[in-house]
């Protein structure tokens, strides 16, 4: 029940940076947030299903869950670092 909880959350917290995307400027660093932002649900989607299969494909999916979540969350850093003229 969390893990949807947190599903709909991250899917919702989305939408403004491809609101922000597409009608005020279209900054690059909404889009690598709104890109970032959806891969978090997608690693949540990938964690429940690997919770269901048996050990040999269980630890595949589990490890491209785990990318998948780090991958996200070094996109939503890297936004953030563009959006302060940090890097670039």
């Amino acid at each position: 029940m969390v893990k949807v909880l947190l599903l709909v959350i991250v899917g919702l917290l989305v939408v403004p940076r491809v609101f922000d995307y597409f009608f005020h400027g279209g900054n690059t660093y909404d889009l690598v947030a709104a890109a970032g932002g959806a891969m978090l649900p997608l690693a949540i989607v990938l964690e429940q299903r690997a919770a269901r299969r048996g050990p040999p494909a269980q630890a595949t999916a589990r490890r491209l869950s785990t990318l998948l979540c780090m991958f996200g969350i070094a996109l939503i850093l890297l936004s953030l670092l563009l959006q302060r003229k940090v890097v670039g």
